[in-house]
């Protein structure tokens, strides 16, 4: 008896996964290409700011840390979109925690920097 309320409860679950993802995925295909085209400008204003030395290290940080896991993403949500929700949540994960790793790392190479030149 009570694995026939859990499956019709797993059932419930999954329907709603599937409905959540159906009301969201527009939305989400937007931020996700927003987010992307955002870090690109940021990328180009690092090379702009920055000498050579030192956007090199920004550039390929965001690259790996951002930049790529988002154009993952915005092919996934674009060509093949995911049935549930919680679908890519790992991916999505790492890609904040990248963006945060990123953005310290850059905070603190432009320090390093500022600082040499008033020396």
């Amino acid at each position: 008896m009570k694995s026939v309320a859990y499956e019709e409860d797993f059932k419930n679950e999954k329907k709603f996964s599937h409905f959540l993802m159906s009301q969201c995925l527009h939305v989400r295909r937007w931020s996700l290409t927003v987010a992307l085209l955002l870090y690109i400008v940021f990328a180009v204003m690092d090379v702009l700011k920055f000498p050579s030395e030192i956007y090199t290290i920004t550039l390929s940080t965001r690259t790996i840390l951002v930049i790529l896991p988002l154009l993952y993403l915005n092919i996934i949500y674009w060509l093949k979109p995911p049935i549930s929700i919680r679908a890519n949540a790992i991916t999505l994960l790492m890609i904040y925690l990248g963006a945060g790793l990123n953005h310290t790392l850059i905070f603190y190479v432009s320090q390093l920097y500022l600082s040499l030149i008033h020396i």
